[in-house]
């Protein structure tokens, strides 16, 4: 397949479509070459590293995660934290994410790391851009953590992948897609059924709901989709950590539970 777009991340919004396209295949990414950004990234990087230097204490980095964020973790101990959380939350389950799934969540990872709020290294950003457009997939379990930070799981197996541990989808193990031609055959010109069934009669009803509120659930989606959410956040303009909720995911779980109900009422008009 070749991709018939590039998407440049970092600098203009990401829609849904860049997101499918992206997941697909059907586009390639890349880290926006605008100075703004790189120096961004760059700089809330380097605030990182001066804290660390002058403080001695980031939540997350030189301290335990939660709860446990009063137990102080020694520096020279510190770069084995998160390699240590990756492990810990290693535990999903259940069948995994399709390809196209887990490249989406490549995609929607490198847009909210790229929003210069995370502290994270350029370097990283390529890695992961690289990961998309070589087709480099982590194997993503469905199910995992719940809640709040219900990303915690599967993002484990991303980063995982990052430094080299646990599987990954590779070019070539190929999915075998079978289509079947329907049948149509001419109706008479008076049928035996003057009424068509209520499944073609109540269609527009039915349908109708989910492609009204469509739009809606676009503006919660691409809104998070272009949003920071990891805590704390590094704002390198006024040198700050900031902690906060921003990996709460109530604006994605309420579109996709209403997209749900949606579906599912399609789903039942089927099959009258």
């Amino acid at each position: 397949m070749i991709p018939v777009r590039e998407i440049s991340i970092g600098e203009q919004p990401v829609s849904i479509e860049d997101v499918v396209d992206l997941a697909r295949r059907r586009a390639t990414v890349k880290l926006s070459d605008a100075a703004g950004f790189r120096e961004r990234i760059s700089r809330g990087a380097e605030l990182l590293d001066r804290i660390l230097e002058e403080d001695g204490v980031i939540y997350g980095v030189t301290t335990g995660y939660g709860d446990s964020c009063s137990v102080d973790v020694p520096a020279d101990l510190a770069w084995e934290l998160p390699i240590h959380l990756t492990r810990f939350h290693g535990c999903g389950l259940g069948k995994h994410l399709s390809v196209e799934s887990s490249r989406a969540v490549l995609v929607a990872r490198l847009t909210s790391l790229c929003r210069g709020y995370s502290g994270v290294s350029l370097p990283l950003l390529d890695l992961l851009a690289t990961y998309i457009n070589k087709n480099v997939v982590p194997l993503i379990p469905e199910e995992g953590s719940v809640g709040a930070s219900g990303d915690l799981t599967p993002l484990s197996y991303v980063a995982a992948a990052l430094i080299g541990e646990r599987q990954v989808h590779g070019e070539g193990r190929v999915a075998c897609w079978i289509r079947s031609d329907l049948e149509h055959e001419e109706m008479p010109r008076n049928p035996l059924r003057l009424q068509d069934r209520y499944s073609i009669r109540c269609a527009p009803h039915v349908i109708g709901v989910l492609a009204e509120v469509l739009p809606f659930f676009r503006s919660q989606i691409e809104t998070e989709l272009n949003s920071s959410n990891d805590a704390p956040n590094i704002d390198p303009d006024h040198e700050l950590v900031l902690h906060g909720g921003h990996f709460y995911g109530g604006h994605i779980a309420f579109a996709m539970d209403s997209m749900k109900i949606a579906v599912a009422n399609i789903a039942d008009l089927l099959g009258r």
